[in-house]
This record gives structure tokens, sequence and C-alpha cells, in this order.
């Protein structure tokens, strides 16, 4: 074997060890990392009270635990029959560890007299190649189209 064909072998050997760790490290970052990146115990959430005027916030007792500490994207829908969405929230990225904690999730949007259930998706964008979902839901309530003032 001359000089140049041990080269081109070294060349094409690390070469293949620099592919193959570098398929394992992309897998580990699309599969495996944050992955989940949080739970949710007490599925569905409760809200603070089973009536609510347009207006009113909605707060949700919940009962989590979150793995990671990336910005979170709040999706959530009132669901009634008919889907009413409500504009995406993305907010910092929170503490890791297990919480229960009561959040004003939203004031009541102007909907019709109704009973409603929320749904959301948190997404979190754990890495550049994963991006991870956690799915909620409250339980059912019932918005009246009265104005709070």
């Amino acid at each position: 074997m001359t000089r140049t064909q041990k080269i081109l072998t070294l060349f094409s050997f690390f070469s293949l060890i620099i592919i193959a760790l570098g398929i394992i490290f992309g897998t580990y970052l699309y599969a495996f990392q944050d992955n989940p990146p949080a739970t949710v115990s007490n599925l569905p959430f409760k809200v603070d009270k089973l009536v609510y005027h347009v207006g009113e916030p909605i707060f949700v007792t919940f009962d989590y635990c979150r793995y990671t500490d990336v910005p979170v994207t709040r999706y959530v829908y009132f669901i009634d029959g008919l889907s009413y969405v409500v504009p995406p929230v993305t907010s910092a990225g929170g503490t890791p560890g297990c919480h229960i904690a009561k959040i004003e999730l939203l004031k009541t949007p102007d909907l019709p007299t109704g009973e409603y259930t929320i749904v959301g998706k948190n997404e979190y964008k754990v890495n550049f190649l994963a991006t991870r979902y956690v799915n909620w839901y409250t339980v059912n309530f019932r918005i009246e189209n009265v104005e709070v003032q």
C-alpha cells in the first residue's frame, strides 16, 4: 500500500466516524432531547367557576412537571361544536420541576352563549431540529353573553 492510499484510507475511516457521530447526535436532538418537555397530571384542568360572563378572566388550576426551560407557545381553542381560536401567546421559559399553579388563562371572548371546553396545545421548540407538544383541556363551563363592567 502506498503512502497516498494509506492517507486516503485513514481519511475515509475518520470521515465515516464523523458522519456516524453526526447521525447519532442528530437522532438524539430530533427524537430524545427533552421528550416529553412537560407532563400534566390533572386532566381535565379545573376552572374557578362554572358560569362566566363575557370579559371575565378564566382561572385554571393545573398540576404539571416541566423538564425544560425553553419558551412555550400556547395555542387555545374554545370548543362548542365549533372551534373558536384565540391568538397564540408565547411566554419565557419556566423553571423545570413539578408545580401546582392557578393562573389566569385568558379573558372570556365575546362568544355566543353556550357550554364550552377550552382545548390547548403547548409548543416547545427544544432545539433547532425538534418541536414538542403537550395537549390539554379543561372541564366544561358555560359562557353567558352579558358583559361585565
